[in-house]
């Protein structure tokens, strides 16, 4: 119910870091293993945050979650899969080989042509992109503080952007030097 009156929140951002390796933490909670590292590689679906390269060397992530979506991947690379990459258990098993299988395909293609056709087939991907690349897209433009001389990150809160545009800058090296040597 809601009561109109507010609540102070205290968060960690190391408790909030560990609680997000739900899956990781289960191997060590339950089994007492230290679970390998898989960088953004989920450790029960295949192939799920695995960064692999187009033709250009241009990051991207899949995120297939189920059998379909796999035969859909499959399908857009014209790739015939073993049988034994069926389910999603079975790529579990042999994660290294579906992964080597799919990068070597992958490799021969163009990252924005292949993330439309898996759009088409309502594949999970996404492009990894550098800064340069975040910052020309439109929504995260906003998010730049141009100064004179450095620009920097801010928050674009509609309607504030009057109070944003009154910041001062950060200070430039030596900028007060002759004011505290006085």
């Amino acid at each position: 119910a809601r009561t109109g009156k507010g609540k102070r929140l205290s968060v960690s951002l190391l408790r909030a870091a560990v609680i997000s390796t739900a899956n990781q933490a289960a191997s060590w909670l339950l089994a007492k293993a230290i679970p390998e590292r898989m960088g953004s590689a989920h450790p029960g679906i295949c192939p799920y945050g695995t960064v692999f390269y187009d033709k250009n060397e241009k990051p991207f992530v899949l995120a297939v979650g189920t059998d379909a979506q796999f035969r859909a991947l499959c399908e857009v690379l014209s790739l015939t899969p073993d049988d034994d990459y069926a389910t999603n258990p079975q790529r579990v098993q042999h994660r290294h080989s579906v992964n080597l299988m799919l990068q070597e395909r992958i490799g021969e293609f163009d990252r924005d042509k292949l993330l439309e056709a898996l759009a088409q087939k309502a594949v999970p991907a996404g492009a990894v992109k550098n800064m340069a690349e975040v910052f020309g897209h439109a929504e995260t433009r906003r998010c730049l503080v141009r100064g004179r001389y450095v620009s920097q990150i801010g928050w674009d809160e509609p309607g504030r952007a009057s109070e944003r545009d009154l910041l001062d800058p950060p200070r430039l090296i030596g900028q007060h030097d002759i004011e505290f040597k006085r």
